[in-house]
């Protein structure tokens, strides 16, 4: 290894310039040969038949062609080099494309070390370098690309050197397939960050005089009616159309509680079944059209069990029983409230479908078995749900079918499906191998997909064999109060309120630093410049602590403080105080304006709550004086 790549690879990672010195990498499995223009590419013996990484003739105008080929460059910030071998090709493009920045991924530890023999690492714009990995094993490189993903925001070009697709295909393969996925997942997560984001933190806060009067269903019931009774979870897949006359028999016998998700309340109450409960946490304002239908048929008897962080629209519009379930999605709920014996609230996680948020549940109810019905997760018949639903499109269209995957059916046989069922059937996998254990999960769908960890048995036989001695109370919501702390509960609202307060201080004093650090820019005052960063440091830390931020203004920005983190992770490659310092200001603007307007803009809403929290508050110590005397 030349000296100067060995000091820096010692500097930026530690841990790869000891991987690099350890004895055993199979650098006789490589050697370097030098070419007819003489420039050096690397032979490697792979299956006892010699390869070469570059052209044996010209490896400087093989890189051109590998450049050419890859096209609409302009289009992406970000290259990543997969196989770099002697990285003729990176050289090329870097060089065309100075403002790009660029990672490094070489699978094979012994081409690496030839390279560090044979050129300066620092040959490369280095200062635009984010990530070099070597020689990862499958695990750790999938550990990788989900770093990297988490670090890079910037469009990413993957570039795989060509000769590692014959000289290595079934890493690069796993490799291709990974970073296909991670792509897509993270793709969707910030998708699904951007859409639900403020409505989750929104909701949660509108919602919260509602949860202050209504029963937590996983603390103040009496779970001694749930435990080892059966229960169906309902949803609105076209296999339910067959089971109605099954669950109209099962709720005339009172054989199991029965829980709707989603849209297949409609299709009950359409067909004369009541459920005894029907379960929401969708956070979209297009929720409260799932319950369209009960609202306006003026059903006001069925409990609806709602995830604190709904649509706040679905509560409003509902005027029947209402029991809650606290999700770990909301930070303002697990601030204010706390329990009277002072143990933990339990909550539910948040999930792809109130499918799988009823699954959990149930479970935490301590019910056994839990019997999916309608939980097609598949297409059946050219259709997608089951009939009675009127605010969503049922028949299929080419295109749907068109982008229809193939999985395994409950029968054994192939059954379309799209990629969201897909992932909320493996949603429901996880869930059922790491979370619910210990219980049997009877699959009753016709024509669905086959979900591993349950069994596949038709309604009528589960009703014949299973449902014959159960213990089900209709009545099991009756409740009058929830077991909340007032005292804390008041004790929090007067701390939030204080806090808003130290924000809006906090705010204007980083405004003022910000306009403090231009002004220094602009006499390129450096000496100043860096006291003045130390100054900044000290305020963020104060606005990033401070429990209304960590409360509301956070959750409803982690899309940008993701990018915020991403952009003070790559300052620390600046050196230049005045390059830094615009670096700093412009990230960190972007980060407080977006925490400004939040603010501004749930301001109404909050001064709004604190006046209902304050009004139940005053009824609660009047009622309390009443039942004393």
């Amino acid at each position: 290894m030349l000296k100067e790549n060995a000091d820096f690879i010692k500097k930026i990672d530690p841990k790869l310039f000891e991987q690099l010195n350890k004895e055993g990498i199979e650098e006789e499995k490589v050697k370097v040969i030098e070419t007819k223009q003489g420039l050096p590419t690397l032979q490697i013996v792979n299956d006892r038949r010699p390869m070469l990484i570059h052209s044996k003739y010209n490896p400087s105008q093989e890189a051109d062609r590998i450049i050419e080929q890859l096209g609409n460059i302009e289009e992406y910030d970000h290259v990543f080099f997969y196989g770099f071998g002697l990285g003729y090709h990176a050289e090329v493009l870097l060089k065309r494309y100075p403002s790009k920045k660029f990672s490094i991924f070489e699978p094979l530890n012994a081409v690496f070390q030839k390279y560090i023999e044979q050129k300066f690492i620092k040959n490369l714009p280095v200062e635009r370098l984010a990530f070099l990995k070597v020689g990862l094993s499958e695990e750790e490189t999938k550990s990788f690309i989900e770093e990297f993903f988490n670090f890079v925001q910037e469009k990413t070009l993957l570039v795989t050197l060509p000769s590692y697709e014959r000289l290595i295909p079934d890493k690069y393969e796993q490799f291709r397939i990974d970073f296909k996925k991670i792509i897509e997942e993270k793709r969707q997560g910030i998708s699904v960050n951007y859409s639900f984001q403020k409505r989750w933190t929104l909701n949660s806060l509108i919602n919260l005089p509602e949860t202050l009067k209504s029963p937590n269903i996983l603390h103040d019931i009496n779970k001694k009616k749930f435990v080892n009774q059966p229960a169906i979870i309902v949803a609105a897949g076209p296999s339910l159309n067959e089971e109605l006359d099954n669950l109209k028999y099962i709720k005339e016998k009172g054989l199991a509680y029965i829980f709707t998700v989603g849209s297949a309340i409609n299709t009950l109450i359409e067909n004369g079944i009541n459920p005894d409960a029907m379960c929401t946490y969708d956070p979209t304002v297009l929720n409260q059209k799932v319950f369209e239908k009960v609202v306006n048929k003026k059903i006001n008897s069925i409990p609806m069990i709602y995830g604190t962080s709904v649509g706040f629209e679905t509560l409003k519009n509902y005027s029947g029983p209402k029991l809650h379930m606290v999700t770990n999605q909301d930070t303002i709920s697990n601030f204010y409230l706390k329990r009277n014996d002072e143990k933990d609230i339990v909550n539910v996680h948040d999930a792809p479908s109130i499918a799988v948020v009823t699954l959990e549940l149930l479970y935490k109810l301590g019910c056994n078995p839990i019997i999916l019905v309608g939980q097609n997760l598949a297409y059946k018949n050219k259709q997608s749900y089951s009939k009675g639903i009127d605010h969503v499109s049922n028949e299929l269209t080419d295109e749907n079918l068109k982008r229809a995957v193939s999985v395994k059916g409950v029968d054994g046989k192939e059954v379309l499906t799209d990629h969201g069922y897909n992932r909320m059937r493996s949603q429901i996998e996880y869930y059922l191998s790491e979370v619910i254990k210990g219980i049997e999960v009877i699959n009753t769908t016709k024509g669905g997909a086959h979900i591993e960890g349950t069994v596949f048995k038709e309604l009528s036989t589960v009703i014949q064999e299973q449902l014959k001695h159960s213990e089900i109370d209709g009545e099991w919501f009756h409740l009058e109060k929830n077991d909340y702390n007032k005292n804390y509960l008041e004790n929090q609202q007067k701390k939030m309120i204080e806090q808003a307060e130290l924000l809006n201080d906090s705010l204007r004093n980083i405004k003022r630093l910000f306009s403090n650090m231009e002004q220094l820019i602009v006499e390129r005052k450096v000496v100043k410049l860096e006291k003045m960063f130390n100054k900044f440091d000290v305020e963020m830390k104060k606005f990033v602590q401070n429990d209304f931020y960590l409360t509301f203004l956070q959750p409803m920005s982690r899309v940008e403080f993701d990018l915020l983190t991403k952009d003070i992770n790559a300052l620390k490659f600046d050196n230049d105080t005045i390059s830094k310092a615009k670096k700093t200001i412009k990230s960190f603007k972007r980060f407080v304006k977006s925490c400004e307007f939040d603010l501004n803009n749930m301001k109404s809403i909050f001064d709004e709550v604190n006046k209902e929290i304050t009004e139940f508050l005053n009824e609660s110590k009047v009622k309390d004086v009443n039942d004393e005397k």
